[in-house]
């Protein structure tokens, strides 16, 4: 159980405990005049640190506040595990994750937690089961074990012998040959990162404010894009998608014209933007962030995938501008009465892929064929001065 010292530390450090702080513990490291403290390879010093590092980052861009107990694997980077723990409650630490890699002969990650200054054995044993959990997948590694310290190890891990919830993960072993060759291997320190990361974030709410100034911009028909924006003062939001404003029955989570998210880490940041075709005309759409645990509030914004009025300068139309028959069966007629200049014709579908284009030079009247199946197009005259868009229908 938790000691009355643990409430002295808690009335002092009250504006750190209250805040989401991660303590990253890159296990050993190298003396004052580069001895090595605890008969470790160079391997397990710097890649313990080099994961810890890319760790960090990764938590930042969230929102945490990190501390490490070491940055670096030079001379006077060792640290002894009794300070370490130290480092961590001085910090007010919410996790505590202590990073090593495994030697002696096996292969794969374990994860060990230890339960003799906890008042909540429950939530140690969740945050190690975590961390053991994210590792064996975006480590792709063996899954060994994931215990108590002194009930496997019969002693208690000294970095874990403060009062902050952590535990220690053994990423994998540097004498086993293609272990040693992850270990090694930036990309792989990166996945290692990755897998630290999400074990946080689904352990420990992310401390960020929900986003602010939301808006939806459609662009102009008909081409582009409705282009979704918002401010926060983290990352990892996602956008919903849907036709009905409780979110109750149907949504799109948005990027890049897809129904499902895929961003280069699955959330994406501050902006994000869908082509329009992938919307229905007229339709009234609401939309809302979510960061995996909470939404906003819900924003809405109709579509009108014709209008045109915040680009147009010129309104073709009205001088003179006509197209017909509307409806057609594919024939279709461009009159340009009282307009003497050099005019741009293209016609597009829905999706704003460009069906064909002429240019009017000299002539009032343009026949045109639309070969395409039946369906809505758009057709697209462009002067110096502005453009004007017509809608037609192929029957």
């Amino acid at each position: 159980m938790k000691k009355n010292i643990l409430l002295n530390l808690l009335l002092l450090l009250p504006f750190v405990v209250f805040s989401q702080v991660i303590v990253i513990d890159p296990g050993h490291g190298y003396g004052p005049n580069g001895e090595d403290k605890d008969g470790r390879t160079k391997i397990e010093i710097t890649t313990n640190c080099e994961v810890g590092l890319r760790t960090r980052a990764l938590l930042q861009s969230d929102g945490y506040t990190v501390h490490m107990t070491r940055t670096h694997s030079g001379n006077g980077s060792w640290v002894s595990v009794s300070q370490r723990a130290t480092m961590a409650d001085n910090w007010g630490a919410k996790r505590l994750l202590s990073i090593h890699c495994n030697g002696g002969g096996g292969t794969g990650t374990e994860t060990f937690y230890c339960v003799r200054n906890t008042a909540n054995v429950n939530v140690d044993i969740a945050w190690a089961k975590k961390v053991q959990a994210k590792m064996v997948q975006y480590g792709e590694w063996k899954d060994r074990r994931c215990e108590e310290d002194n009930s496997y190890l019969h002693f208690h891990l000294g970095v874990l012998s403060g009062y902050a919830t952590g535990c220690l993960n053994e990423i994998g072993f540097v004498d086993y040959t293609s272990d040693k060759n992850k270990l090694v291997n930036n990309g792989w320190r990166d996945k290692f990162a990755k897998a630290y990361q999400i074990a946080i974030r689904e352990n420990i709410p992310r401390p960020v404010s929900g986003p602010t100034n939301l808006s939806a911009t459609l662009a102009n028909c008909p081409s582009g894009n409705v282009t979704f924006k918002w401010n926060n003062s983290g990352t990892g939001w996602q956008i919903n998608v849907s036709t009905s404003s409780t979110f109750d029955k149907y949504y799109l989570k948005w990027v890049s014209g897809k129904t499902s998210y895929t961003g280069p880490d699955g959330f994406i940041h501050n902006s994000t933007s869908a082509p329009l075709a992938s919307f229905k005309e007229g339709t009234k759409y609401y939309w809302r962030i979510y960061d995996g645990k909470n939404y906003t509030a819900t924003k809405s914004f109709t579509t009108n995938l014709c209008k045109s009025s915040n680009e147009i300068t010129e309104n073709l139309f009205e001088k003179g501008f006509k197209v017909y028959p509307n409806p057609t069966t594919g024939s279709l007629n461009l009159s340009f009465e009282n307009i003497q200049e050099k005019l741009q014709v293209n016609i597009r579908n829905t999706a704003g892929i460009l069906i064909k284009q002429e240019t009017a030079t000299n002539t009032r009247f343009i026949n045109m064929e639309i070969e395409a199946v039946k369906g809505i197009y758009f057709v697209e005259i462009i002067s110096k001065q502005g453009a004007s868009i017509a809608k037609v229908v192929v029957l």
